[in-house]
């Protein structure tokens, strides 16, 4: 790896954090477009292989994916508004039932009267006029709406395109790379690939199973908001043991205020996410995702943190793959330090 190739790389990272930064609006359906081509593309391969053209291959998962968008779109999408109406609606009790529990714990020890219904008052009447703020202007709104489908029309043709040309891409992208540094690029791409395959695949299908098991477990165990606390959980399962805490956390708590009086249904909640844990941890992680294409966490968040400040959602959809490439590319970057004169010269 030469200080050319650093050089390159290191242009290429501002290029990308600019253009984060100043066309993420625009950049979005593109983005969205070329994720959605390289996880479809095994697939259309396999459907060409029995002797289907690729264009129909590529139309077929298109129409599947459009299907699915209008299954989302028109059934599960009003049950998900509904139980993230009640779940809101839920928040100005929850929070007054916890302050009321703090005021009377707090007076029994300090010995003194401590005013805090403003505060509640307050919060419920911002709740109240906010309540369902996000789902209600975008599904009123008849700009939002069309600027929604507009964005997901041109994704999934952008998709199709990308889909039908992956291997020309490819084959044109190869052909660009210096013929000196032809082996340590092809070698950096494929490491890359393989890293992005298991992670940005397998990881996707591990948070899609947590999010249905999750979601539907505390639907039928009958959590008010339920639906929304366990697809959340299951969607930030990417990060080790964060979706198990902060869902299994915010369900429980939330058990205790509606089921006070039945702890067994508290008792329910408590082991959906154990039995969610174990089965992550011990079956599907390693059977989706592998052990190398792991992120440490830590680096994860950062990443998230940092993509999304200033990409806004498009950044938040970029972080993981981000930060798995950053990863590979810190790896071979150490290898090449610790191969380097400048490491291994003793000096004098």
């Amino acid at each position: 790896m030469s200080a050319k190739l650093l050089f390159f790389c290191f242009l290429s990272a501002s290029v990308l954090i600019l253009g984060l930064y100043f066309l993420s609006d625009i950049l979005r359906p593109f983005i969205i477009g070329f994720l959605l081509a390289y996880f479809l593309d095994p697939l259309t391969d396999k459907i060409e292989n029995f002797k289907i053209p690729r264009s129909l291959g590529a139309l077929f998962l298109i129409f599947i994916a459009f299907l699915i968008f209008i299954i989302f779109f028109l059934f599960i999408l009003p049950v998900f508004y509904r139980q993230f109406y009640q779940f809101v609606q839920m928040l100005p009790i929850f929070y007054e039932w916890i302050l009321n529990t703090l005021e009377h714990n707090l007076e029994s020890v300090a010995g003194n009267k401590i005013q805090i219904h403003e505060n509640v008052k307050n919060f419920q009447e911002s709740i109240k006029n906010n309540i369902g703020f996000l789902f209600d202007s975008f599904l009123s709104s008849t700009l939002g709406v069309f600027n929604f489908v507009l964005d997901s029309f041109i994704t999934l043709i952008l998709t199709f395109y990308l889909l039908l040309d992956w291997d020309r891409i490819v084959t044109f992208i190869s052909s660009l790379i210096p013929k000196r540094q032809k082996q340590t690029i092809s070698k950096i791409f494929i490491d890359i690939d393989l890293v992005l395959s298991q992670l940005f695949r397998g990881q996707l299908s591990v948070c899609f199973i947590l999010s249905i098991y999750y979601g539907l477990s505390l639907f039928f165990i009958g959590l008010e908001g339920g639906l929304i606390i366990g697809i959340f959980a299951g969607f930030i399962s990417f990060i080790p043991l964060v979706g198990a805490f902060i869902g299994g956390g915010l369900a429980v708590l939330l058990s205790i205020f509606q089921f006070f009086e039945s702890p067994i249904f508290i008792f329910f909640i408590f082991i959906v996410f154990i039995i969610g844990q174990i089965v992550e941890g011990n079956f599907l992680t390693p059977k989706l995702v592998g052990q190398s294409a792991g992120i440490h966490p830590i680096w994860l968040i950062l990443s998230l943190a940092f993509f999304g400040k200033i990409g806004g959602i498009t950044g938040l959809i970029l972080a993981l793959p981000i930060a798995a490439i950053l990863g590979v590319l810190g790896r071979h970057l150490l290898k090449f330090y610790f191969s380097s004169i400048f490491f291994n010269s003793k000096g004098t």
